[in-house]
């Protein structure tokens, strides 16, 4: 198990770092549903606590690292996007992670990732398009630029729990009921079910 909660922190804190490494919408959405994913599956794994742990020491790391590096969108810069985009995921994945806690045990993990990550990516795209960009771009560019962003982490976040979901159903399909079978079959019985498969 701690296998797996330092690869998941080492893959939140990769993702922290490669957020503001693009000004491409669709390569910062693609990175931020991940972290949100990542955390979703720390709170399901370890417990909400250990996921906000991991969330705030990558982001202050981070945020450490790159408060001088400067920002530019379309020429324009920015210069509260680093400290601004930290603060938005920090806020929008803690709502999102307090949120699937809460619906973890009413509707199972696939739905509930799906719906926590949504809500997230709408409340840090409307942190960074309300308070970051908001002084540089005009209304009609923050709303195109905030439907956008919405488009594509709606999109990763469907991609992403369908794929999820896919394998969970093809891993229950096939390890588990290779695993029952074992369980049921005697020891001749089993290779006999082996011989004929080969």
């Amino acid at each position: 198990m701690k296998k797996s909660l330092s690869f998941l922190a080492l893959t939140f804190l990769i993702l922290t770092g490669l957020l503001n490494i693009s000004n491409k919408l669709i390569i910062c959405s693609l990175i931020y549903t991940c972290m949100a994913m990542i955390a979703n599956a720390l709170v399901y794994l370890y417990g909400k606590r250990k996921s906000i742990q991991v969330l705030i020491v990558s982001l202050m790391a981070w945020m450490l690292l790159s408060w001088k590096i400067s920002y530019f969108i379309h020429g324009v810069f920015i210069p509260l996007m680093m400290p601004g985009s930290f603060i938005s995921v920090l806020i929008s994945i803690y709502v999102g992670t307090s949120l699937f806690h809460a619906l973890k045990t009413r509707y199972n993990f696939h739905i509930s990732n799906l719906i926590a990550a949504c809500i997230a990516s709408i409340i840090d795209s409307a942190v960074v398009v309300g308070i970051v960009l908001s002084p540089k771009f005009s209304t009609s560019k923050l709303v195109s630029i905030l439907c956008r962003d919405l488009m594509f982490k709606f999109g990763y976040a469907t991609m992403v729990g369908v794929c999820i979901l896919l394998a969970a159903y093809l891993y229950g399909r096939f390890f588990c009921q290779s695993i029952l079978l074992q369980d049921s079959l005697e020891p001749k019985q089993l290779d006999e079910a082996y011989a004929e498969v080969q």
